[in-house]
């Protein structure tokens, strides 16, 4: 990307550059930079690849811009005369983009809240479990209680227990704590448990 940059600032109207700064920019991650050089791109010259419109459509799907999104891949395939992967995959892309902006426009059927016992650490993997009329929530974490004896060799964190925190309703919860002891949690990596009813 570096070079490229360097390369565009000395010649801003070459399509090549242009469209090569923003495929940099695009596998850098930095999807704002690549839509930008991607549009420079189509305005120093729209029939400079037809590819172009795929990458540009792609870039704003990422970004969330679906109706934007979905004219790019348009124009693609009115301009892309081999049917192949990238057309197949452009119609398929405006499928997604149709439901998205259909399931965008109903109402939520979950909401999100925060829950008191969430702590710094990695949370995760809850599943509830309801035992007669108490029900309680069973999730996987590295947070400080657990009875691992090792780290994690790439992060550092302990190694995971299943823990467990009774749940009175939707917003008022117990206290976490380990399940178990010995038999479900030891020493060693436990988590991601799942309640058997029987």
């Amino acid at each position: 990307a570096e070079a490229y940059e360097k390369a565009f600032n000395i010649n801003p109207n070459s399509f090549n550059l242009s469209y090569r700064l923003a495929r940099a920019k695009w596998f850098a991650e930095d999807v704002d930079m690549a839509i930008q050089y991607y549009d420079h791109a189509k305005v120093v010259d729209p029939d400079g690849n037809d590819t172009l419109y795929y990458d540009l459509a792609t870039a704003m799907k990422n970004q969330g811009k679906y109706e934007a999104a979905k004219a790019q891949y348009t124009e693609f395939l009115k301009r892309h005369k081999f049917d192949g992967y990238l057309t197949k995959q452009a119609k398929f892309e405006i499928e997604g983009i149709d439901a998205a902006i259909q399931i965008m426009g109903e109402p939520p059927k979950y909401r999100m809240i925060t829950v008191p016992f969430n702590s710094t650490e990695n949370d995760y993997s809850t599943t509830l479990w309801t035992v007669e009329t108490d029900s309680f929530l069973v999730f996987t974490s590295h947070r400080p209680g657990t009875r691992g004896k090792k780290n994690y060799p790439w992060t550092g964190e302990p190694y995971s227990d299943v823990w467990v925190v009774s749940m009175d309703s939707d917003t008022t919860y117990g206290s976490p704590e380990v399940l178990g002891k010995k038999k479900i949690n030891t020493k060693a990596n436990d988590g991601a448990a799942y309640i058997d009813p029987e």
